[in-house]
């Protein structure tokens, strides 16, 4: 039986906004360094295994989203799930040539999307509104970690150029559709205490993997003895004025106010300044 949702759902999402699929090609190859964040591996590898667990993570985010697209009558909500979907899907396409490349110089890539599939597997064994919830959750950490994109020169500071426009892609695709799976889940009837409960649930999981995945691809790699790369490294995440994990903490924890909502912050000029900047790029 098809349940029917309210129409109203309380977007604060500027009009300005509206997401958009986008097929690009950053001709990504075996030419890209092997260390391509100021040759650093622990940077590097910090963002190959965020890179590695957008395989089935997306995939999670494209599901949970999709639960609900026979509930919803509304044409306006239906055409943003679907255009967040296939910009969702296009993130995993980009990612999954990153990957091989990566998989080419060493990297088990099949292992650590093995282990991300089997933590997302926990995910799947609550109702789909609860998934919806953890969806929500990493949509939210991807956000604020998108706006750091924008807003810090410091993140994309010596990184290779292909790949610098590889992540500002997907950040800004990040910003603009941020609130989709949030305003759905306010549609559904998803409830405050849900919300925080996955999103701590959520937060445990996440870092903790994030981390172990990534030195276990410099151990791999044969660099977890390299000193000299961890104090730039622990630099480039976690100093309180360009750190680009430490910065992020005062957004992360403003999913916790009742009244939340992603566009708290407005950041849709990033969306203006990319597209302004490599509207040239997109093929479609």
């Amino acid at each position: 039986m098809k349940r029917e949702y309210s129409k109203q759902t309380h977007s604060k999402q500027p009009q300005v906004v509206n997401v958009t699929f986008r097929k690009l090609d950053f001709g990504l190859d075996d030419t890209v360094p092997r260390y391509w964040v100021r040759d650093n591996p622990f940077i590097t590898h910090f963002y190959h295994a965020y890179s590695v667990m957008l395989v089935d993570g997306e995939k999670f985010l494209i599901d949970s989203v999709r639960n609900f697209k026979d509930d919803i009558d509304d044409q306006d909500t239906l055409d943003e799930i679907s255009a967040f979907c296939r910009q969702e899907a296009h993130h995993t396409h980009q990612h999954n040539l990153l990957n091989a490349i990566i998989e080419e110089r060493g990297v088990n890539v099949p292992f650590y999307v093995k282990i991300v599939k089997r933590a997302l597997g926990i995910g799947r064994l609550f109702g789909k509104k609860q998934q919806l919830a953890v969806t929500c959750a990493l949509e939210h950490l991807t956000a604020c970690n998108s706006h750091e994109g924008f807003s810090n020169s410091n993140v994309h500071e010596g990184m290779e150029k292909r790949m610098s426009q590889l992540w500002l892609w997907h950040q800004m695709e990040e910003i603009e559709h941020k609130a989709v799976c949030f305003d759905l889940y306010n549609r559904v009837g998803g409830s405050y205490l849900t919300r925080v409960f996955f999103f701590t649930l959520v937060n445990l999981f996440f870092w903790p993997l994030v981390f172990l995945l990534t030195f276990h691809m410099l151990w791999a790699d044969k660099q977890i003895g390299n000193i000299r790369q961890y104090w730039p490294g622990i630099s480039y995440l976690f100093s309180p004025r360009k750190g680009c994990l430490a910065r992020i903490i005062p957004d992360v924890l403003s999913y916790y106010k009742p009244s939340f909502h992603p566009w708290d912050v407005n950041d849709a000029e990033f969306i203006e300044q990319w597209v302004n900047a490599n509207g040239d790029m997109v093929l479609n």
